[in-house]
């Protein structure tokens, strides 16, 4: 925020080095650049309610150059008529909790006009348009104390002034007669038959001042930042005074500039002041209980009291025993370790003596962590790309997974409809890089580790979930693929890995759940066509906290085989509805000798499901003969013909 120089000095006094001021600034409170008469000040938001203005300005230059007086504002207390404001305009607030403090004063009589030099350069600079004296003199005020105002036409306000909510639908029509369609949610000033304002960011043309205007109602408000802010946003509606309100307004500012308003426009403008100010009230009191000895605590330095009650003191800061009462205009203390931040960089950090602990400390990384990336390396190993993605996604891929996942978090304000859900699974995300890239690659491998989010008992729970795809034009090998990356995962982890069948609208028949950990699946047709994939699609999702629980991370050394290795392959067809997974699990059961592993080679669809199966037999005290595995073998093929009724190829 820019700032003239001539303006700060008649509140701070002449100061002959402004660039020293600006290097104070940036040491101690905000980074600060100057040049040729101008300060450019980076005010964070935080004190945006003290600081964003010449008189709050002004005092933290005299605070940090350590001069004693504070800057104040030139206000006389005008002649008011006997006749009293509220017998004038009545003012009805029915938001208290979101418009704590409407204050307002009635000036009948004025004669207003269009605004002298001076004040035109002035709100010019400022980035204001001049329009006429009444409003210009408002938009001083407001770069003055930090407190935005607005000037009504009196003559224009229909009987009374109510703060309320709109009605869905009512319309708005702002200065540059604009209509603006309002919701439920937002807050007006309205009078018996008109919104006359959008409270904190705009007026309307149906009650501005003009050239013509001789009775004003001035308005000085404190507007609740979360309504203003959202209000501003879905309208598109961005001003000053919203900007400011977003960012909190004080009180006891907002009381000021209109004192300060009224004294301007009493003296160049004219008119009778009626009694009494609405909606005033004494500001309540801001204290903090303080422990002194956290100031030590906190930063290592044993300060002197009476050093600590001058810095106290040059903030405007009272102590009462072990009580700090406040200034009204800084919102940003609100604990005792804002108190100490103050007093240190008033203090200077730079006196703070730097500490080197010379410890050393056990250190572990995250179990969670840890996991997450040896299932990365894992990936990255067998030749999979990992996948970075927004953590939000649209209502359409939401019901497309709800059957799946029914729970989701929805996100207040999204900044876009297709940021309406946070991700409660990861497969729109993989859904999304596997359109976007199909037409640059004949076989797409993807992953994805990241946080996804539902709601249980009505908490919000953050799960870490592992999300795969693979596309291939060739859709006999995605089911292939993906449970050979299944296996592989289970052998490397050491868990068992269990597949139960089930239906769903994205996989259709060619589903499994992987019992406790997640599913995988291969893309319907129907669903293919709905999303434009020239692309096969499988996919796999594991819940990884789940999964976590079950792995064996400890690697187990075993010795090279010294023996023969004998495998036998069986090819045979089955019933559709038969998994490999199934298969296995029986032929175990028969206490096969020597039998080691059993592998899945091949599967494809003719007339009936086809399966291709390795058996892997081993000794190891010994070498096989082919005699002693033919009879296991033999073994095996009576069970799948008489008891699981294979047809052998």
């Amino acid at each position: 925020m820019k700032f003239r120089i001539k303006d700060l000095e008649k509140y701070t006094g002449k100061i002959s080095n402004w660039q020293k001021v600006a290097d104070t600034l940036t040491l101690k409170s905000f980074e600060t650049n100057y040049t040729d008469g101008i300060i450019d000040v980076d005010i964070l938001p935080n004190r945006y309610p003290d600081a964003s203005c010449l008189l709050g300005l002004a005092n933290e230059i005299l605070l940090v150059t350590n001069k004693p007086r504070r800057a104040k504002l030139e206000i006389k207390k005008p002649k008011e008529s006997k006749e009293k404001t509220e017998g004038k305009l009545k003012v009805v607030n029915e938001l208290s909790d979101e418009v704590p403090y409407y204050f307002g004063r009635v000036i009948l009589g004025l004669k207003n006009q269009p605004s002298p030099s001076w004040l035109k350069e002035f709100v010019e600079f400022y980035g204001f348009r001049s329009i006429n004296f009444l409003v210009d003199l408002s938009n001083l005020v407001m770069i003055e104390t930090g407190a935005p105002l607005h000037i009504f036409d009196l003559d224009k306000i229909n009987d009374q002034v109510i703060v309320r909510k709109a009605k869905d639908g009512e319309k708005f029509i702002s200065l540059d007669r604009k209509v603006y369609n309002l919701n439920k949610e937002d807050i007006v000033i309205a009078d018996r038959n008109k919104i006359i304002a959008l409270a904190g960011i705009n007026g309307s043309s149906l009650s501005e001042v003009d050239l013509n205007t001789k009775n004003i109602f001035i308005e000085a408000a404190v507007f609740s930042p979360e309504a203003i802010y959202k209000t501003s946003r879905r309208l598109n509606l961005k001003t000053t005074s919203a900007f400011r309100f977003e960012r909190k307004v004080s009180p006891s500012r907002s009381r000021l500039a209109l004192e300060r308003v009224t004294y301007l426009i009493n003296i160049y403008l004219g008119g009778v002041v009626l009694a009494g100010i609405i909606g005033d009230r004494k500001m309540p009191i801001r204290q903090i209980k303080f422990d002194f000895s956290l100031i030590e605590k906190i930063s290592g330095l044993r300060l002197d009291n009476k050093l600590i009650k001058k810095i106290l003191d040059s903030l405007n800061i009272k102590k009462n025993g072990n009580i700090l009462i406040l200034p009204s205009d800084r919102l940003d203390l609100q604990t005792p370790e804002d108190i100490v931040e103050e007093i240190i960089r008033l203090y200077d950090y730079n006196k703070i003596k730097p500490f080197y602990e010379y410890s050393f400390h056990r250190t572990s990384i995250e179990k969670h962590l840890e996991f997450n990336n040896l299932i990365k390396n894992f990936f990255l190993k067998v030749g999979y790309f990992e996948g970075y993605n927004y953590s939000f996604f649209n209502k359409e891929y939401y019901l497309l997974i709800k059957e799946m996942y029914p729970s989701a978090v929805k996100v207040y304000n999204p900044i876009s409809e297709d940021h309406e859900y946070f991700q409660n699974n990861l497969i729109p995300s993989l859904l999304k890089n596997v359109y976007l890239n199909q037409f640059n690659f004949k076989k797409i491998r993807l992953f994805q580790i990241d946080k996804v989010a539902c709601e249980e008992n009505e908490k919000i729970v953050e799960k870490y979930h592992l999300g795969v795809v693979y596309a291939d034009k060739d859709p006999e090998l995605i089911l292939k693929e993906l449970k050979g990356i299944l296996t592989k995962l289970s052998n490397e982890f050491n868990f068992n890995l269990e597949l139960v069948k089930f239906h769903s609208t994205l996989f259709g028949k060619i589903g499994a759940r992987l019992r406790g950990l997640g599913f995988m699946g291969v893309l319907t047709k129907n669903m293919q066509e709905k999303f434009d994939f020239d692309l096969n699609l499988g996919i796999i999702e594991i819940d990884l906290d789940e999964l976590i629980k079950i792995v064996n991370l400890r690697k187990m050394f075993q010795p090279i085989p010294i023996f023969s290795v004998i495998e036998r392959d069986l090819s045979f067809f089955v019933e559709n509805d038969m998994t490999f997974s199934e298969i296995s699990k029986q032929i175990r059961k028969l206490k096969v000798n020597f039998l080691k592993e059993i592998k899945l080679i091949d599967i494809y669809f003719i007339a009936k499901k086809s399966l291709t199966i390795r058996f892997v037999f081993y000794s190891e005290s010994r070498n096989l003969t082919n005699e002693e595995v033919d009879k296991e073998i033999e073994k095996i093929k009576i069970y799948l013909v008489d008891t699981l009724k294979v047809e052998l190829r």
